[in-house]
């Protein structure tokens, strides 16, 4: 029993990320469950809520993923991304296009013209957060954060000759699978598959276009480091492993997330005392009822 065990231990590289592993193999199966029980309203709405609760920061845990893969093992590297994927709707692909090869290259957008893209989603560095502001850029981008990813694996993997097309029609076929899976669950139960992936995959999304704008908005450049905001709150970075050292992951993005702290440590930034924008805290009970993002002066 004991060799099994110090097997998947050895699998994954970093011990720390062995609660996320975990949690990206328990969220399918809390996804389905749904769909094989019948129970009251009131119980149905409560199941909603705990199957949410488990699986709202598996986006966060893919992000962590893809910028630094969990495991040594490819093929298990791809299972867990795909499980990711099923409980977000929010597939690796989509992020690799957008998030890796887009949002971490901003700095050479200009000279990669199939990259351009990521200018339909920048936000004026002169604006001021307000809550209005950061829903209209979420509900505004939401869409583009969907169909661009797709538009671009489509066209991109048929293409002849090119390097990249296996790349692209790997992912396009995992986004395929997933949201198959979804359809055929949605298609045996349409109420069931209305509330647990119609509604769970768009506060996905509506959630990532959020998070992105507080992370950005208002960093107008007074130094080389203020081109996005942090969050310091050690209850924020404990739950989301810490993704409120947002500079130190831009200026390292392969950097395990363990690393962010010292490396934020390094760069000696002088923060603005005042929030340049805020998060609401779910999980702590509104207790703070938000937390802070501050950025370098």
């Amino acid at each position: 029993m004991m060799a099994p065990m110090n097997s998947v231990r050895r699998l994954i590289r970093h011990p720390a990320d062995r609660p996320q592993v975990a949690l990206a193999i328990v969220g399918p199966a809390a996804l389905v469950l749904p769909f094989c029980v019948s129970l009251g309203p009131y119980l149905e709405i409560a199941l909603w809520s705990m199957v949410w609760l488990l699986i709202c920061r598996h986006n966060y845990i893919l992000h962590n993923h893809v910028h630094h893969p969990f495991t040594n093992s490819r093929t298990a590297n791809r299972l867990i991304a795909i499980s990711l994927g099923f409980c977000t709707g929010m597939t690796a692909g989509n992020w690799k296009i957008l998030h890796v090869h887009g949002h971490h290259v901003e700095d050479k957008v200009e000279s990669l013209s199939s990259r351009r893209y990521d200018q339909r989603f920048r936000i004026d560095p002169s604006e001021q957060f307000s809550c209005a502001s950061a829903i209209r850029h979420s509900l505004r981008t939401t869409p583009l954060q969907w169909f661009i990813p797709v538009r671009i694996m489509l066209s991109e993997a048929f293409r002849r000759k090119h390097w990249r097309s296996n790349w692209h029609r790997f992912y396009l076929a995992e986004f395929v699978l997933v949201y198959g899976l979804a359809l055929a669950l949605t298609f045996s139960q349409p109420l069931k598959g209305f509330c647990y992936f119609g509604l769970m995959y768009l506060f996905v999304y509506v959630t990532s276009r959020y998070v992105d704008y507080v992370t950005h908005v208002a960093t107008e450049v007074h130094s080389q480091n203020s081109f996005a905001n942090v969050c310091l709150d050690s209850r924020y970075n404990s739950l989301f492993w810490n993704f409120g050292f947002h500079i130190a992951h831009h200026l390292q993005p392969r950097a395990h997330w363990t690393a962010l702290p010292s490396i934020h440590g390094q760069l000696a930034l002088d923060l603005d005392q005042r929030a340049t924008a805020t998060t609401m805290n779910f999980f702590g009970v509104f207790i703070p009822p938000t937390f802070h993002w501050h950025r370098p002066g």
